[in-house]
């Protein structure tokens, strides 16, 4: 038996109703701008948020402008879905299967706008609690490069998804590609309309490491000027870092290094004294433990001192290495009211000085101390050792 053939009437505002399509029209685009700032303003926060427990994410000028685009395709294609759903409310029908295609258009419009949602929203609200916010985190889950398509597909699927059922009611391709157009549009308008500048909360929590970084820039310039060689931009940007794997990576390979009986490299011993001056912590150790000291050990630094002759800029290096160890041994213990005057990092110092400085160490630094006092070879780097506090 042939089934009935079902005649479809174009699309047009007048089947609508004129108060309904351009109220549709009106709640979609609202819905729409409401979406992007909501997607921007959410996405601004969770990034603030994983700068509380772990280095903040900071993805490049491009990776942020291909987010804007998705987060903008996704908001316009949502309003649309939100469009008709109002557009597909009209209960003035006279024929069954048409008021209930109707009904299935309206019910598939109104899921294909809140799941999206759901997803996007679970995504965004679990990620950065349980990875990007967790110490060690180093852009171990790369969306844009690893699962990048999937971003042009979710938009894609969201628009093809509002029409398929509309389609089995009316003629609506013409609408399709109007549609297809009008989206287009508010991506582009939203992705540069909507955004928010990134660089607002970067520059507060870079201003957070302004000394450690002006720190490592100048012994960076020193470096270049004095013994002509330059650090790679990758162990520099490691080195800016605080929590990453490589950060804590870096920390413990070079106080490995120092336990190997060949001679150190002076890039890096200066690396060493960069991190103890900045107080770069590893992986994490049970307190006031030896491996709580993530440096190297004076033991270490003294036998490579004995390892190169005087005159080498290796011992001019491990000197101040030392000197650093031993001034974070010699901080004064300050009540909170002194501490406050102090600025973030020296804060830290003082802390460590007082509470998690382990006293095997500050022993060590005691004895390494008056062997290097009494050998006349150093009598030139005296200087830069002062008298190390033992605070029993």
């Amino acid at each position: 038996m042939n089934s009935p053939i079902i005649f479809k009437e174009h699309i047009s505002i007048n089947i609508i109703g004129q108060r309904r399509f351009w109220g549709g029209v009106a709640v979609g685009i609202l819905m729409a701008v409401l979406l992007s700032f909501g997607f921007n303003y959410s996405r601004e926060s969770f990034r603030i948020f994983t700068s509380l427990s772990a280095d903040l994410i900071m993805p490049s000028q491009e990776e942020f402008q291909f987010f804007n685009y998705f987060y903008s395709a996704l908001s316009s294609t949502l309003g649309l879905s939100l469009a008709i759903w109002i557009w597909m409310g009209n209960p003035y029908i006279n024929r069954s299967r048409e008021k209930l295609l109707k009904r299935l258009a309206q019910t598939n419009a109104i899921f294909n706008f809140w799941m999206p949602l759901l997803v996007i929203g679970r995504f965004a609200s679990v990620l950065p609690f349980i990875l990007f916010g967790l110490e060690g985190y180093d852009n171990h889950l790369d969306f844009r490069e690893e699962f990048g398509v999937i971003f042009f597909l979710i938009p894609i699927f969201t628009f093809m998804q509002s029409w398929v059922v509309v389609q089995l009611v009316y003629k609506s391709f013409r609408w399709v590609w109007i549609s297809l157009v009008t989206c287009i549009f508010l991506t582009l308008t939203f992705s540069f309309t909507t955004k928010i500048d990134q660089n607002v909360f970067n520059k507060i929590y870079l201003n957070q490491f302004e000394e450690e970084y002006e720190y490592i820039d100048s012994t960076l310039n020193f470096v270049e000027n004095h013994y002509n060689f330059i650090y790679s931009t990758k162990t520099i940007d490691v080195l800016k870092k605080w929590h990453t794997d490589g950060s804590m990576n870096q920390i413990q390979e070079i106080k490995k290094a120092f336990t190997k009986k060949r001679q150190i490299s002076l890039d890096t011993i200066i690396l060493a004294r960069i991190i103890i001056h900045n107080l770069k912590e590893g992986y994490w150790v049970r307190r006031k433990s030896n491996d709580a000291w993530h440096y190297p050990v004076p033991q270490d630094v003294y036998h490579q001192i004995k390892k190169h002759n005087p005159s080498d800029p290796e011992v001019v290096e491990l000197f101040k290495l030392l000197s650093e160890q031993i001034e974070l041994a010699n901080k004064p213990d300050l009540d909170w009211e002194q501490r406050k005057t102090l600025s973030r990092i020296e804060q830290r110092r003082v802390w460590f000085s007082n509470y998690k400085f382990p006293f095997p160490i500050r022993l060590q630094l005691i004895e390494i101390h008056a062997q290097l006092e009494d050998d006349p070879l150093y009598k030139n780097y005296h200087y830069l050792l002062h008298p190390v506090n033992r605070k029993d």
